[in-house]
């Protein structure tokens, strides 16, 4: 009976320490997983920024241009109702 006892003991921690180890195995891949993650989520980041600064530089740059094509929209409006108002007295 002490030999049964004895070899179900043995199973039992045999089996214990392969779970054991199984379970080691996953965490560390899960941490590897994990790993991997953030250093591609770190790449990806680098990507979009060597992409969005030429992009705000054109939105600045097309921000600056729509304002300044207002500015000249705005003078030659009141350019044109000067020349009216002048050629036509104010009755346009």
């Amino acid at each position: 009976m002490k030999h049964i006892i004895s070899a179900c003991g043995k199973y039992y921690c045999h089996l214990y320490v392969l779970l054991r180890r199984l379970y080691m195995t996953r965490l560390d891949l899960l941490q590897a997983l994990a790993e991997a993650s953030s250093k591609r989520l770190v790449n990806l980041a680098s990507q979009w920024e060597k992409h969005r600064i030429p992009l705000i530089e054109q939105h600045r740059t097309l921000k600056d241009s729509a304002a300044g094509a207002m500015v000249e929209l705005c003078l030659h409006d009141i350019y044109v109702m000067h020349i009216r108002r002048h050629h036509f007295g104010g009755h346009f």
